[in-house]
């Protein structure tokens, strides 16, 4: 599950992350750009206390473009009449 979408969705929060999808799609870029330097620094990484916290840094960024990306489709879920 993803951390920024759970089991409960807030419509406010899924709201802000459509936004950010339709509206601030700089910010995303950016997201991405952080997320493809950690994984590059991963590659290089040989410490495992620096493995651990970039895989950790890497999973949270991937969560919050996976959550960007499909934040349309569960709020249309929550939105819809039950």
């Amino acid at each position: 599950m993803n951390i920024f979408i759970g089991y409960k969705p807030n419509r406010h929060h899924l709201q802000s992350l459509v936004e950010c999808r339709i509206g601030h799609s700089h910010l995303q870029a950016m997201f991405s750009s952080v997320l493809e330097d950690t994984k590059k620094a991963l590659v290089r990484a040989d410490d495992p206390v620096n493995i651990h916290r970039l895989q950790g840094t890497a999973k949270t960024l991937q969560d919050f473009l996976d959550a960007v990306e499909t934040s349309p489709e569960v709020l249309a879920r929550v939105n819809s009449p039950q």
